[in-house]
């Protein structure tokens, strides 16, 4: 069942461990499960995290990308 947080308690135990810096293999070894799961927990919350972070900075390099070249050839019809 998920709590509040939207995450099992299984999942916010691993999710505690990976954030206090235990590797899998060491979640793994605290814990007892097996390393699948312990290894899909982290790839989809941490991995959806990142996902978020590299969309930001795509977006903000994009957005200065957009501002140097209007700087130095103008609004020469470039249309966002």
């Amino acid at each position: 069942m998920k709590g509040g947080s939207g995450l099992t308690p299984q999942e916010v135990r691993i999710m505690d461990l990976w954030d206090a810096g235990y590797s899998q293999a060491e979640i793994v070894a605290r814990t007892g499960l097996a390393a699948a799961p312990v290894q899909r927990t982290v790839d989809y919350y941490h991995g959806r995290h990142e996902t978020r972070q590299m969309h930001a900075r795509v977006a903000s390099g994009s957005e200065k990308l957009l501002q140097a070249l209007v700087r130095e050839f103008g609004n020469r019809g470039i249309t966002v």
